[in-house]
């Protein structure tokens, strides 16, 4: 059954991988000392041309585009602005279920609109997140300086606007709060709180004092493995290791990672402390090796770098398919069929940057470079 699970986890991932490869993917170039991004495909054709100050990836269909004149639009996969925000907008997020937030310049609000660019819901609320499960997380606002990463979660609305789940004290916003997996994860200063679609709580355990977004039904969470620890009855100090439940709350993998990871098609890559390992939801090393770095899965391929410093994507079965040429780094992961590297080489005061995109055969797609004066050193 657990092997069923994982290879129709695995199908999944690799159908919504051939359909990612339709998008085009960001890229960006220096003009007058300010980068500008554009957006081209895995077959190397130029969507647009590297003309707006900031440009989101895709999502349904869509991407979120600014101008060097602050106005912020949307753009279909075709490259054609679709929606085009009034000057009062500062800040927009990403599609998800049909909606988008934005935030108006003036009163410091936010609210959402559809795929028409039609504003559904006004600006009422300090932030908000892209919908998820039918919810979206909304809440008042604290300004830090230009920061706005002191918030107070409300609650979470539906389609309509409706404040359908309230939470009943301040909460600290993290970025974990939208629902995955039927669950939002809530951290309030060190105490998790997990709740599900009706507002209910899942779990809600001392020893928690952290976790992540569920990511195929499990959910990251850091336990104090030697609790009650840290208070003034015990002044033991904290042991700390990151695990994985369910959605019921049930520990599924023990506490035994320094680190934190999250699954994507069906496996997670860890760090044993010997090195890491890409696990499956039982905890178990499925490639039956370590790497001395590892990052997630996606569109079938994960980014390793081997115990003898070489680096690669590897797929499922653990054979590389992609090998990354020396001296290149790796920005990111498989995005659009695309893989994104780097090269910086420094010579009599200049530094020579190659910015390549390569796709998952290792053959040039895209490819920038620019020289740009360092100085000479002692």
């Amino acid at each position: 059954m657990k092997r069923a699970i994982l290879m129709f986890l695995l199908f999944c991932g690799l159908t919504l991988w051939s359909v990612a490869q339709n998008f085009p993917v960001v890229v960006q170039q220096l003009n007058d000392n300010r980068w500008y991004h554009g957006y081209v495909k895995n077959d190397g054709s130029v969507v647009t041309e590297c003309i707006y100050y900031r440009a989101r990836p895709f999502s349904e269909g869509l991407a979120a585009v600014r101008d060097i004149n602050g106005i912020w639009g949307f753009i279909d996969t075709t490259g054609k602005q679709v929606i085009t925000m009034p000057r009062e907008v500062s800040e927009v997020g990403n599609f998800s279920e049909g909606l988008c937030w934005f935030r108006d310049r003036d009163q410091d609000l936010v609210g959402f609109i559809d795929r028409q660019g039609k504003v559904i819901h006004t600006p009422q609320w300090g932030f908000a997140q892209d919908f998820s499960g039918g919810l979206a997380a909304v809440g008042t606002a604290q300004t830090l300086g230009n920061m706005r990463n002191i918030t107070g979660l409300t609650g979470y609305i539906d389609h309509s606007g409706q404040l359908v789940i309230t939470i009943g004290e301040t909460h600290s916003n993290l970025g974990y709060e939208s629902f995955n997996s039927h669950r939002a994860v809530i951290n309030k200063f060190g105490k998790v709180t997990i709740i599900d679609q009706a507002g209910n709580t899942i779990v809600e355990r001392p020893e928690y004092e952290n976790a992540k977004a569920f990511s195929e039904g499990l959910c990251a969470v850091r336990v104090r493995t030697n609790w009650p620890c840290g208070n003034e009855e015990n002044e033991r100090k904290c042991i700390s290791k990151w695990g994985f439940i369910d959605t019921a709350g049930n520990m599924v993998i023990k506490p035994q990672y320094d680190e934190y990871g999250s699954f994507s098609e069906g496996v997670c890559a860890m760090n044993t402390g010997e090195g890491y390992a890409f696990i499956d939801q039982t905890g178990q090393n499925v490639m039956g090796r370590l790497f001395k770095k590892a990052k997630s899965f996606s569109e079938g391929v994960a980014y390793v770098e081997e115990m003898d410093g070489t680096k690669a994507f590897i797929d499922h079965s653990g054979k590389t398919v992609v090998p990354i040429p020396d001296g290149f780094t790796v920005k990111g992961s498989s995005s659009g069929g695309l893989i994104e590297i780097t090269k910086k080489e420094t010579s009599e005061g200049f530094e020579y940057n190659i910015n390549m995109m390569i796709n998952h055969k290792g053959e040039e797609v895209w490819k920038y470079d620019w020289l740009e004066w360092v100085g000479y050193g002692e």
